[in-house]
């Protein structure tokens, strides 16, 4: 390359604007290296005078709010699925509607009645008897805060 025409290579042109921005620029960059952004004409209009006032306001706000400092991001996560507390919704439902659940049995065979039951009733029907069979209501008083049968009276 001929030396009359090769200069300095001090970076791309946009590096160059940079610098000249930066000397030239009154704003404060002791925080960043990039400029400040400038006011709005709303935020000059509420009498922020900088970026900074702005921030500190912001700030403010949110402690009298009790909101979360800016950029703290979250510390909490509510997870999508908790299968625990679907499992247990949907319980609840099968015991409102007085759906007998798979692991209970519909009866119980008895010759006599042989005391209190939990979700039973102890009668005669036609088909199997006399016995216990399920009924639910006591799973229903217990979910609805209710008195169980055994113990009103």
């Amino acid at each position: 390359v001929d030396e009359s025409v090769a200069k300095p290579v001090l970076g791309s042109d946009g590096a160059a604007r940079w610098q000249d921005f930066k000397q030239g620029s009154k704003l404060p960059t002791k925080f960043s290296v990039a400029p400040a952004m400038p006011l709005k004409k709303m935020d000059r209009a509420l009498g922020t005078k900088s970026i900074r006032d702005e921030q500190a306001n912001e700030a403010k706000i949110r402690k009298d709010a009790g909101d979360r400092e800016a950029g703290s991001g979250y510390t909490v996560f509510k997870r999508k699925s908790d299968h625990e507390e679907i499992a247990a919704e949907k319980k609840r439902k099968l015991v409102l509607e007085r759906v007998r659940p798979d692991d209970e049995p519909y009866y119980l065979p008895a010759e006599s009645f042989e005391g209190y039951k939990f979700d039973y009733v102890f009668t005669t029907r036609d088909g199997r008897g006399t016995g216990y069979y399920w009924d639910g209501t006591d799973s229903l008083k217990k979910e609805l805060g209710q008195t169980p049968t055994h113990l009103a009276g």
